[in-house]
């Protein structure tokens, strides 16, 4: 698999509901750490961490399937009104993404 393609994977809510995910860029990632983070005028950095997962959310689900969904299109306010039992479900398979290589990628 070559540096450009996108990886996704397939997260299951139930046996009707399903939501694609998709690996940030680089410059996603680093947007997403932008807007979670603020640096006071002491330099000290704080981040947000909740908003850093809403964040990731935004950027990372590509598509969702199932009558759960009820018709509504991937837009962060529809991500953002979803149960958050259902978003938590969503950002466990998106974080599973983000994570570096494993060794077995890391030799192909």
């Amino acid at each position: 698999m070559g540096f450009f393609a996108q990886q996704t994977k397939v997260v299951k809510i139930d046996d009707e509901n399903t939501v694609t995910v998709r690996k940030l860029t680089y410059a996603e990632r680093q947007d997403v750490i932008d807007k979670a983070t603020q640096v006071g005028a002491d330099m000290e950095a704080q981040v947000h961490v909740g908003r850093m997962k809403a964040e990731l959310l935004y950027h990372a689900v590509v598509s969702w399937s199932g009558p759960g969904f009820e018709g509504r299109p991937v837009t962060p306010e529809n991500i953002g009104a979803l149960p958050p039992d259902i978003a938590d479900l969503i950002a466990a398979g998106a974080d599973e993404l983000q994570s570096g290589l494993a060794d077995d990628e890391k030799k192909a």
